[in-house]
């Protein structure tokens, strides 16, 4: 795991800590396409909005966090590293990824991706991603 710097890291780790064994509970009021009374609620049963209080739980000291993985509440995995850009001229270039997948959700369920792609240098992907 990469930080920024040692303080950055021990209050990460501390945030880390504490939700190791987090339980996420259901928003009340969930999206029409995962009501229980759909006809698409038997495939999608394990899907859910949940309450976060990003802010209140501290959740935001994961923009700090430069390159490795870590899972939050043991259901949602953050991975985070360069991939050398194949098909560029210029092989030393790189792409920072940034993968968010919610691991109790079979692969088969997975249907598709969202991107995000801004400038170069720019802090803006961490803000994006967590809103995501």
């Amino acid at each position: 795991m990469a930080f920024t710097n040692s303080s950055t890291y021990l209050a990460f780790k501390d945030t880390m800590a504490r939700f190791e064994n987090y339980q996420f509970v259901k928003s009340e009021q969930q999206p029409p396409m995962l009501d229980q009374s759909s006809e698409t609620s038997d495939t999608l049963n394990s899907l859910a909005v949940h309450d976060i209080d990003y802010y209140g739980w501290g959740l935001n000291i994961i923009e700090n966090f430069c390159e490795g993985d870590f899972t939050i509440g043991k259901r949602i995995k953050f991975q985070r590293y360069y991939k050398t850009a194949s098909t560029h001229p210029e092989k030393t270039m790189s792409i920072f990824m940034t993968k968010v997948v919610d691991v109790t959700v079979p692969r088969e369920l997975l249907k598709g991706s969202i991107a995000i792609v801004h400038g170069f240098a720019q802090c803006s992907d961490a803000f994006m991603e967590m809103a995501l």
